[in-house]
């Protein structure tokens, strides 16, 4: 086995896990009215280590291998150097991932208009829309009320991975 075997196949493994977190992620094979569905910060910690992870080893790992390839094929050292340059942008790349992942997590819009799309039951469960973002979320409503479709809701608590909101008040000026 030479190395130029090892950083291809390493490279091959890492756009393989890379590509396919990110496909997971992505989910394009959601339904339309659920667009996307972003999880609260809690549930950021445990998603992270699933996907995250997984990406972020991903793409250090395709570093690696696509500088350790054309190190070996441009023949820039000995073999341990060039191993010890692409551990190095390995480190580098994965790092990048790491910061520039951490930058990118969606948050809730704290204002805006929310509006119910799927009906929530006193006590259940329903959907509610961000208009501006186009964000659908899972959410329940705080007083145990029947919140029915095109109602406008506030969100009242994000801290769970079903939203808590309640009807808004609709202050009139006399």
């Amino acid at each position: 086995m030479t190395w130029g075997f090892v950083y291809l196949a390493t490279l091959l493994v890492g756009l393989l896990l890379a590509g396919v977190t990110g496909l997971l992620r992505a989910a394009p094979f959601r339904p339309e009215h659920q667009r996307l569905v972003i999880p609260t910060a809690e549930q950021h910690l445990g998603l992270a280590s699933i996907l995250g992870r997984r990406k972020i080893l991903g793409t250090g790992l395709a570093a690696f291998g696509l500088v350790g390839l054309l190190g070996s094929v441009a023949k820039l050292g000995n073999a341990w150097a060039v191993a010890r340059v692409s551990l190095g942008a390995a480190a580098i790349v994965a790092l990048l991932v790491a910061v520039l992942r951490r930058r990118t997590v969606a948050r809730l819009p704290g204002e805006g208009r929310v509006t119910v799309v799927r009906e929530i039951p006193p006590g259940g469960y329903g959907q509610v829309s961000f208009h501006e973002s186009g964000i659908v979320m899972a959410a329940t409503s705080v007083d145990g009320e029947l919140l029915p479709v095109g109602s406008e809701v506030e969100v009242v608590d994000s801290g769970k991975s079903v939203i808590t909101v309640r009807r808004r008040l609709q202050h009139h000026d006399p």
